[in-house]
């Protein structure tokens, strides 16, 4: 007996999907216990419905074509494009792009990249906060950073790394022919190799303009040190160096946490304010020399 694709399958013979996984009430495939990954910058892409859901539930409508594996929404006010499109094994390739566009404008005013190994968790620190207007002051980026442990350099640019050195963050300059030069931000996590250096995993690049309360909500939840809930231990790339270990949180109250966030998002808002926000401070750091890899 055969059934057409929008139709159940038979009794017994469920779909085996990662879509039925911690964050839904899936009945197939369900975890029983969750790990706590460490640091959270190598615990892997998690569960995207954590970015996804949020924005849909704030009332983003979802403009992804049937059958094909991507995922396309868009703000309200019509000015934020989210693009999800899973591609090929190499880590260096962007899976998420965040981007804002205006009517003057035929290009993007700026845009987020995140590498598909990003955990989605850390890309919702940044859509969430898009969600929200900004605050009156800009952050300052580098407090944010160092606050964590994290040590600020200089080299050609300034950057920081995290206290495992498995992280970089840097805000590159690039010179125009006229003009004042160009910024923007740029990630890489990197954990050590068995067969010596690093193993890149993921990047991340936000170029100028964009909003600097989610950049900086970004680089709040990169130098998070709390760990990360997945439903196995870290990815192979990263398993010799990230920690992972049994989590006191159930899968049904890991559920019930997103649902939550569902929750609050779908109710009362402030209209997200989209055009460019103060550009965060900048103080010039000063520190050991870059970390050799």
């Amino acid at each position: 007996m055969s059934h057409s694709p929008d139709q159940d399958p038979p009794p017994g013979r469920p779909f085996f999907s990662r879509a039925n996984g911690p964050t839904d009430r899936g009945r197939v495939n369900r975890a029983d216990q969750l790990y706590e990954i460490a640091p959270r910058h190598l615990a892997g892409g998690g569960d995207p419905r954590h970015v996804t859901e949020v924005l849909l539930a704030s009332g983003w409508s979802d403009h992804s074509v049937p059958g094909y594996p991507h995922v396309l929404l868009r703000s309200p006010d019509r000015m934020l494009q989210l693009v999800l499109e899973p591609s090929g094994p190499d880590p260096r390739d962007t899976w998420w792009r965040v981007s804002s566009h205006s009517p003057s404008n035929p290009d993007p005013d700026w845009v987020a990249h995140f590498g598909g190994y990003t955990p989605a968790e850390i890309v919702a620190a940044f859509t969430d906060a898009l969600l929200n207007p900004p605050p009156g002051e800009a952050p300052d980026i580098w407090a944010v950073l160092t606050g964590r442990g994290w040590t600020l350099a200089q080299d050609r640019d300034a950057y920081a790394v995290s206290p495992d050195s498995t992280a970089h963050v840097v805000r590159h300059t690039m010179a125009t022919y006229s003009g004042p030069p160009l910024y923007d931000w740029r990630v890489e996590t990197s954990p050590p190799h068995p067969r010596g250096g690093f193993a890149y995993m993921w990047g991340a690049k936000i170029t100028d303009g964009a909003p600097a309360h989610a950049l900086a909500a970004f680089m709040t939840a990169l130098s998070d040190p709390a760990p990360l809930l997945r439903e196995q231990s870290a990815p192979n790339i990263a398993h010799r160096h990230a920690v992972g270990t049994v989590s006191s949180v159930s899968p049904a109250q890991h559920r019930e946490a997103h649902q939550a966030r569902l929750r609050a998002a779908a109710g009362p808002r402030s209209q997200a304010l989209h055009r460019a926000a103060p550009p965060p401070s900048l103080p010039r750091p000063t520190a050991p020399p870059r970390h050799k890899r």
